[in-house]
Parts: C-alpha cells; sequence; structure tokens
C-alpha cells in the first residue's frame, strides 16, 4: 500500500470534521445535534429550518477545509484532482 493510500483516510477524517464542525456552528448546532439532524433531514432543510441559505453553509464550509486541502496536496495525500472534486462535493453540499 503506497503512503498515498495510507494518509488519504486520516487526511480526510480530519477535513470531514473540521467541514462538519464548521457547518454546526453556522447552523447554531453542536456537531452531535448536526449529525442527529441529519439522519431525518437533508442539509438544506436542516439550513432552512435554521434560517441559514444554503450557500452561506456551503462556502463557510469550504474556508474551512481550504487549508487542509492546500496542505493534504502538498504532503501528497491527495492529488490536486482530488482536491478540486472535494471542492467541488463541499460546494454542492455532498461532502457531509
Amino acid at each position: 500500500m503506497s503512503t498515498r493510500a495510507n494518509a488519504e483516510p486520516s487526511r480526510l477524517a480530519g477535513l470531514r470534521f473540521a467541514v462538519l464542525a464548521s457547518i454546526a456552528l453556522t447552523l447554531s448546532l453542536t456537531t452531535p445535534q448536526l449529525a442527529r439532524a441529519r439522519e431525518a433531514s437533508s442539509l438544506s432543510e436542516i439550513a432552512a429550518a435554521q434560517h441559514v441559505p444554503l450557500a452561506r453553509v456551503a462556502s463557510i464550509a469550504l474556508a474551512a477545509a481550504e487549508p487542509q486541502l492546500d496542505e493534504a496536496v502538498r504532503s501528497g495525500a491527495i492529488t490536486d484532482e482530488q482536491r478540486r472534486d472535494l471542492r467541488r462535493r463541499i460546494r454542492s453540499s455532498r461532502f457531509v
């Protein structure tokens, strides 16, 4: 197994945590509250219920993710193409 394959899961776990934490904060929820809400509702439904535009949620999540995405590319944990794909997924709220 390559170093890149070994580093990617842990890098993405940290990225996922940063994205979830930023989304929860934006929606005035704790991360456990967000996780419970996601079991029954989509992120767009949760954002609407919290009166927060989904575009704002995605923008803040992407801002939280950018430093980790950049570092993951610099360290070789992910490729630039993977970074672009993850950015698209975060922007479209498909990452959480």
